[in-house]
């Protein structure tokens, strides 16, 4: 378990309430973005109705849980970020350490290793970034997915900053140069502008349709060129 600020970042797959809290935090999710213009990312469909997700899902978490131990098979990994909370009111799934301590999460992270996923080699236009990222000596990390629980409200924020922050950590330790991730860039374009806020920089797809990350495992300025980030299709960035 690794501590950033507030935040305990942990294996996932590692406590019974993994599932449930991984789920229901995708469910809280594609309802707030409906709630803010943004329903169009994720659709209106509920992840848990989705037929077979809850099993892929769970197939992850094993998964991660193997390449941790054993070192082989699929090299993905599943965090948790929680924080100590005992408030049970809120009906949120917690877990409770030897200690009787309760740990409330409030957020996830899935990272492979040296793997931009499929859609890198389905999409003409991203595949430049593929080949890019598998010229880097050192090898990548990207970033599969990094999440917020809404349902948390405040006691979830900064949790995604420090997601990334431990991705970071965990592509140094393992002498990675560079980190990746992709984001949608539609609706009102409020994911450019977090992940904007975490230092990271950014460059569009030519299709707009995603947004393809690449910070050093430094970190990095941030320059737009423009007043407004949330206006820009292209964010340019230099290393410090």
């Amino acid at each position: 378990m690794v501590q950033i600020g507030k935040f305990h970042i942990r294996d996932a797959g590692t406590s019974p309430i993994d599932l449930d809290a991984i789920m229901g935090s995708l469910d809280a999710s594609v309802k707030h973005l409906a709630s803010n213009g943004n329903g169009e990312q994720w659709g209106p469909k509920l992840f848990s109705e989705k037929d077979g997700y809850r099993e892929d899902v769970g197939e992850d978490l094993k998964n991660s849980e193997n390449y941790r131990l054993t070192g082989q098979g699929q090299a993905t990994r599943t965090f948790i970020a929680e924080i100590e909370d005992a408030n049970v009111e809120d009906g949120l799934p917690r877990r409770v350490d030897k200690n009787g301590v309760s740990w409330l999460p409030v957020g996830n992270l899935e990272i492979s290793e040296n793997n931009l996923g499929d859609y890198f080699t389905d999409m003409v236009d991203l595949r430049p970034y593929l080949e890019e990222a598998k010229s880097i000596e050192g090898g990548f990390l990207c970033i599969v997915f990094v999440m917020s629980d809404v349902r948390a409200g405040e006691r979830a924020k900064g949790s995604g900053a420090a997601q990334v922050e431990y991705a970071k950590q965990y592509a140094r330790e393992r002498g990675m140069k560079a980190l990746y991730l992709d984001c949608w860039v539609g609706g009102t374009q409020g994911l450019v502008r977090i992940h904007t806020n975490w230092r990271l920089f950014f460059r569009a797809a030519k299709n707009k349709a995603h947004l393809l990350a690449r910070p050093s495992v430094q970190d990095v300025a941030v320059s737009t060129g423009q007043d407004k980030v949330s206006q820009v299709p292209r964010v340019e960035a230099a290393v410090i």
